[in-house]
């Protein structure tokens, strides 16, 4: 199993990097739809709980000691839920391929930091795939920790362009 923390700290209020980072100028801007395709299939509002299921495919190609299980493109569904008027969600990702066998699922949070607001998001992953599991968990991960980097990196300047 695999598990990590990221933070990233944005001299901004939370409210404002919120509305921000989830806008679709953002998304459009950020590149992301470069890398894959992202159709949201779900959007709604269950008591007070916001929920959200967003099918993705990458461009690029599998590894192909991988692609046995996924073909040659990575396809699964991000499931987000969070609260209505709250600045954190819950995710967990729904794979198309060996579904029983990979748990990716974490949470995203903005939090209040002195001079600002701070990004956190925590990650867990699990591959119980015999003789490969481990390394499809590092890869995993790998690719996470960059996009998330990557992602932070596009933020701030992002943010400092629109925010001051």
């Amino acid at each position: 199993m695999q598990r990590f923390e990221l933070r990233h700290f944005y001299p901004h209020p939370r409210a404002a990097v919120w509305a921000e980072v989830f806008s679709e100028a953002y998304q459009l801007a950020s590149g992301v739809d470069d890398k894959l395709t992202r159709e949201i299939v779900e959007e709604r509002e269950v008591a007070g709980e916001l929920r959200r299921r967003i099918r993705i495919t990458h461009r690029e190609e599998m590894p192909a000691f991988i692609q046995r299980w996924t073909g040659p493109h990575l396809r699964y569904v991000i499931v987000q839920r969070g609260r209505a008027g709250e600045t954190a969600f819950d995710w967990h990702v729904e794979p198309m391929a060996l579904r029983d066998k990979i748990s990716v699922k974490g949470s995203y949070a903005l939090e209040d930091a002195p001079g600002g607001c701070e990004r956190v998001v925590k990650v867990s992953i699990s591959a119980k795939v015999f003789g490969v599991g481990g390394k499809i968990e590092q890869g995993i991960a790998k690719d996470l920790r960059k996009s998330y980097e990557d992602s932070a990196r596009f933020a701030a300047t992002w943010l400092q362009e629109k925010l001051g």
